[in-house]
């Protein structure tokens, strides 16, 4: 009777362990595949807020370029008209005609950052495994912001030049007069022996000098940024 109770006893006690392993064991499959389920959530949401931020990115370096590619044209006209200013009737009428409102463009460089603000708001920045990315995409917005400093700088002090021109009231009524005359030669004669005009267009020639190269590098650095996000997180 006592061999029967002892059996019994241990084989109760042997089942328990065995049930409770498995329990155990279950409970720890369950952490588990919560875990990687979870880790797989923050991935997928990770490379969904990197996504966004590579577009913002792809957005504002088409900005970038049709700023540079604005300025580099106006550029380019202060130098043609002011190549002329003495000899006039020697430069092309469609050229003089192309520039003429190159004086009075005010412009500024676009450029949002409201993507990469939301992933440094929703802590997912930290999930980042490449954190020299993070770097990377920090110094490409910086780039912008500086980009756009500059460029309202640059068009700051344009339109202080045109500001000044705008109070002539001889010279506004003169220009208007020569515009329904039509004589693109006599417009800019006028322009040109006016020393606002003509600020103008020596501070679009030499207020930035190097400003393209300077946009340029950072198109460099954006591209570069956007390149690297769409290989980390390739869909």
């Amino acid at each position: 009777m006592k061999k029967t109770i002892k059996k019994l006893t241990t084989w109760r006690v042997g089942d328990y362990v065995l049930q409770l392993s498995v329990v155990i064991v279950g409970v720890l499959v369950t952490f588990i595949v919560s875990d990687a389920v979870s880790e797989r959530a923050k991935a997928k949401e990770v490379a969904k807020a990197m996504e966004i931020v590579k577009s913002e990115l792809e957005q504002n370096n088409k900005n970038l370029i049709d700023i540079t590619e604005r300025i580099s044209f106006e550029q380019n006209a202060g130098r043609y008209v002011l190549r002329y200013e003495k000899q006039l009737g020697n430069a092309a009428v469609d050229s003089l005609q192309l520039y003429l409102k190159v004086p009075f463009h005010i412009r500024s460089l676009e450029f949002t950052n409201d993507a990469l603000e939301m992933l440094k708001a929703s802590s997912l920045i930290q999930q980042v495994r490449d954190k020299e990315l993070i770097l990377q995409i920090m110094r490409a917005y910086n780039r912008l912001k500086e980009a756009k400093e500059t460029v309202a700088w640059y068009y700051n002090m344009k339109e202080s030049y045109w500001t000044k021109l705008s109070d002539d009231s001889f010279y506004i009524r003169q220009d208007e007069k020569l515009k329904q005359e039509n004589d693109v030669y006599k417009i800019w004669e006028h322009r040109l022996g006016n020393i606002h005009v003509h600020n103008i267009l020596h501070f679009v020639v030499t207020g930035l000098p190097d400003f393209e190269a300077a946009l340029k590098d950072t198109q460099h650095i954006l591209n570069r940024t956007i390149e690297r996000i769409g290989q980390e997180y390739e869909q």
